[in-house]
C-alpha cells in the first residue's frame, strides 16, 4: 500500500521534516504544497524558495529531481513535481524567503514497490513508460534535423564529440540517379578542400516546454575528401527514377531506421542532378 506523509508548519524559513518513514516504499513524490496566510485562507507566495531533500540514513541529505522551484510557481499545471526513486528514510522541506505567506502545508508521497512502473532515464523528468512509443531524446530536447537540395555533387562534414542515435535518413532523386555515401575519420586521408558551408540544423521538438539542450554535433558542407583508399562505405543508398519527362516522380530510399554511432567525424557524400537528403540524429550525452 502507498502512504501519504503531512507536513504542516510555518512558512518562516527554516527546515521542516517528516517523520521517519518506511524503507519499503521504492518512490517518493512531493504530490502537494500550499501555503496559506494567517487566517488560513490559501495564498500564493510573492517572492522565495522550496526545496525537498532526502536522505537514506537519517543524517545526509540529498538533492532530487525536480526538488527545488520558486514558491509563487507551486501552483502552476507546468511545474514538474520533485520525485525520488530509491531508499529514503526522512525526508525535508526546506523554505527561504517566503513572502506573502504565513504557514504550509505538504503531502509526500510514498508509492509500494508493487505499484512501480517501468520507466525510461531522464536527466530532465521526461520519463516514459517503455510501452510507451515516444522517445525520451525527443522530449529532452536531443534530438535534431536537417537537410540538404542539391543539383550537384556534395558532401557534408559531421562533427558529433559524442555518441548519437541515426533515427531517420532519407534520399530522394527528383530527376535520375542519386547516391549517398558515408565514411568515417579513419577511412579519410585528408579533406582536399575545406568545408566551409554551414547546414541548418533545427530541434526536432521546438515545444516551449522543450528544457534547454546545447548541440554538440557540428554539420558544415562544400568541402571535399581524399580516400585512404579503396573503402566500403559505412552507408549506402542509391534510387533511381525515370528520366523522361512524361515518366518523372520522385522517389527515394531510406537507411536503417535507427542505429547508435560513436563520437567521430563522418563525411557523407553526395551525387546526383536533382536530389534531397533528409536526417534526424538524437545525441546521447
Amino acid at each position: 500500500m502507498a502512504e501519504r506523509i503531512f507536513i504542516n508548519d510555518s512558512a518562516a524559513d527554516g527546515e521542516y521534516s517528516t517523520k521517519i518513514m518506511s524503507a519499503d516504499h521504492p518512490d517518493l513524490l512531493l504530490s502537494s504544497i500550499i501555503f496559506y496566510d494567517a487566517t488560513g485562507i490559501q495564498v500564493t507566495p510573492t517572492s522565495g524558495t522550496v526545496t525537498v531533500l532526502v536522505s537514506a540514513d537519517d543524517i545526509n541529505f540529498i538533492s532530487i529531481r525536480n526538488g527545488s522551484f520558486n514558491a509563487n510557481e507551486s501552483y502552476f499545471d507546468s511545474r514538474q513535481a520533485p520525485a525520488f526513486a530509491g531508499l529514503a528514510i526522512r525526508c525535508k522541506i526546506v523554505l527561504d524567503g517566503i513572502v506573502g505567506a504565513d504557514n504550509f502545508a505538504a503531502i509526500i508521497w510514498r508509492g509500494n514497490v508493487n505499484q512501480s512502473l517501468p520507466v525510461t532515464s531522464s536527466v530532465n523528468g521526461n520519463e516514459r513508460l517503455k510501452v510507451d512509443v515516444g522517445q525520451t531524446g525527443f522530449w529532452d530536447g536531443r534530438e535534431f534535423r536537417t537537410g540538404i537540395d542539391k543539383t550537384t555533387a556534395y558532401t557534408l562534414k559531421v562533427v558529433a564529440p559524442i555518441d548519437f542515435i541515426l533515427e531517420l535518413q532519407t534520399l530522394f532523386s527528383h530527376d535520375g540517379t542519386a547516391t549517398f555515401n558515408a565514411y568515417n575519420s579513419e577511412q579519410i586521408s585528408a579533406e582536399a578542400t575545406p568545408f566551409n558551408d554551414p547546414i541548418l540544423v533545427l530541434p526536432n521538438n521546438g515545444m516551449s516546454t522543450t528544457p534547454l539542450y546545447t548541440r554538440q554535433t557540428l554539420i558544415t558542407g562544400g568541402g571535399s575528401i581524399t580516400l585512404n583508399g579503396p573503402q566500403v562505405p559505412r552507408e549506402y543508398i542509391k534510387v533511381v527514377t525515370a528520366t523522361a519527362t512524361a515518366q518523372q516522380s520522385t522517389v527515394g530510399g531510406n537507411s536503417i531506421k535507427e542505429r547508435g554511432l560513436p563520437a567521430d567525424t563522418y563525411y557523407l557524400v553526395f551525387t546526383g542532378a536533382n536530389y534531397s537528403y533528409r536526417l534526424i540524429f538524437e545525441e546521447r550525452p
